[in-house]
């Protein structure tokens, strides 16, 4: 999967959830585009190891907490899971 691709899935996935209902679909959008712009930062490759999300969320921690961490982490499985 390339970079682009990547970013058309994530429109794609918004825009799916919008379509049923969602309403946090924003927040997931800005969050699945960060943690995009964060994997090409640290070299883009296919599959996203676990531990670059975990690395994404660390780097973020302390703008976000515990919360923002556990959404973080939420969104960026519902959506690596669907890809």
């Amino acid at each position: 999967m390339t970079q682009e691709s990547l970013r058309s899935h994530i429109d794609t996935y918004v825009e799916l959830r919008r379509s049923l209902g969602f309403q946090t679909a924003p927040v997931i959008a800005r969050d699945l585009h960060k943690l995009l712009d964060y994997v090409i930062a640290k070299g883009f490759s296919w599959p996203i190891r676990t531990q670059t999300i975990l690395d994404w969320i660390n780097a973020v921690s302390a703008d976000c907490g515990l919360g923002g961490q556990r959404l973080r982490l939420i969104n960026a499985r519902c959506f690596l899971g669907s890809s």
